[in-house]
């Protein structure tokens, strides 16, 4: 088990809690503006994001997605949007999250991420909170609760409706902002590394959310540090429904993905997930670590509804695989049951997550050691950063 984020090479892993990892790494991207940029530039006809619509996976390509970055932020610069600003974002993973992040980052404006599930009184708390003056939102639905409070929300100046307008202001919704940028294009403007990239707020679960000022020297150096040890690369894809208002999705697999010129496919939702790993067949995995300790339960139930044999094939190939993992020498015999409850049992396994999984990263929270040690014996690197 590779603890990721809790190993750093003083060679290649910059030190995040200083400025001076820089001079480490002359050729590092200064900013999250900059990061984004040159993986426009570099993979612009790889695929970034893969989303389903109308009932089929739809790909946007990293030079696609830069031009519609650099309309939304026009855009959100014609509507008075400067370097110091706030804008909150009430969504669930989708391309357009990612594009008001990287248009306000390109505007030297700070993101204020919030989960749609949250409740309205965390909202507007938030929002008031934070300073927020635009604030992009899922649905009109989500308007008409924000519009409720709207006197408790006296610097706001804007809500901008993701799906479709949100009323009879036809100027209410994101592809008005974006043509309105088209007509007047603007290049990005570059904040300084030490701005604010986004304030992230918890939960809230034990009184008012609170918030954290995240640089974009915190990001970017975490990014680095993650890269010289989680071997996240272009060919790779993950399927995304760990929320990126989540500092773990936020950073692992947003903006390190984009830094890797990997792609990832957005979940439909939670209950079709099962589906949507067999469709996409994703190369990583990113998750907290309830989502590995169901996968370990769930596989642990399964294997007391099969017949006496494969039950001890499983228990003997399991402690084999944990065996060598541990550095342990197997002998002729040992091998032999590994092998065939691979092919027999693990390989099954693997296919329910497509049959392409590489490698697994796991944060937010401690992962059980035996749930690691299961994960990396199925075959599947893990890595996990506590």
């Amino acid at each position: 088990m590779n603890r990721a984020a809790m190993t750093r090479s003083p060679d290649l892993a910059p030190d995040p809690s200083s400025s001076d990892w820089r001079r480490l790494i002359p050729d590092a991207p200064g900013t999250l503006v900059d990061l984004f940029e040159r993986s426009v530039a570099r993979f612009a006809a790889s695929e970034l994001f893969v989303e389903k619509r109308d009932g089929q996976w739809r790909p946007i390509r990293y030079g696609e997605f830069g031009v519609q970055v650099d309309e939304l932020r026009a855009g959100l610069a014609a509507r008075g949007v400067r370097a110091g600003d706030r804008i909150g974002i009430i969504a669930g993973n989708r391309s357009e999250w990612a594009m008001v992040a990287y248009a306000a980052y390109g505007l030297g404006a700070a993101l204020v991420p919030m989960y749609e599930t949250q409740r309205p009184k965390d909202w507007i708390f938030i929002a008031r909170d934070a300073g927020v003056s635009v604030l992009f939102v899922a649905t009109a639905a989500v308007k008409a609760e924000i519009l409720a409070h709207r006197t408790e929300l006296p610097g706001l100046r804007e809500i901008v409706v993701i799906d479709g307008g949100g009323g009879r202001d036809v100027d209410d919704s994101l592809e008005g902002l974006r043509a309105q940028g088209r007509a007047k294009p603007i290049p990005s403007q570059g904040p300084a590394p030490g701005s604010a990239a986004c304030l992230m707020y918890t939960s809230g679960t034990t009184g008012d959310p609170k918030g954290v000022v995240l640089s974009h020297d915190n990001v970017v150096s975490n990014i680095l540090c993650l890269r010289s040890v989680i071997p996240l690369a272009a060919e790779h894809r993950t399927l995304s429904f760990l929320p990126w208002a989540h500092a773990l999705g936020h950073t692992v697999e947003l903006h390190m993905l984009v830094a890797s010129g990997a792609s990832t496919a957005i979940a439909e939702s939670v209950d079709k997930l099962v589906a949507n790993f067999s469709e996409v067949r994703p190369t990583v995995l990113v998750a907290v670590p309830r989502v590995f300790s169901r996968i370990y339960a769930g596989v642990e139930k399964l294997m007391t509804e099969k017949p006496a044999a494969i039950r001890w094939l499983y228990r003997r190939g399991l402690a084999h695989a944990i065996a060598r993992g541990r550095g342990e020498r197997l002998g002729a015999g040992a091998k032999a049951v590994l092998a065939l409850c691979d092919r027999l049992v693990f390989s099954k396994i693997r296919q329910r997550f497509g049959g392409r999984l590489q490698f697994a990263v796991s944060g937010a929270a401690a992962l059980e050691r035996e749930v690691a040690e299961f994960i990396q014996a199925l075959g599947i690197e893990i890595y996990e950063g506590y």
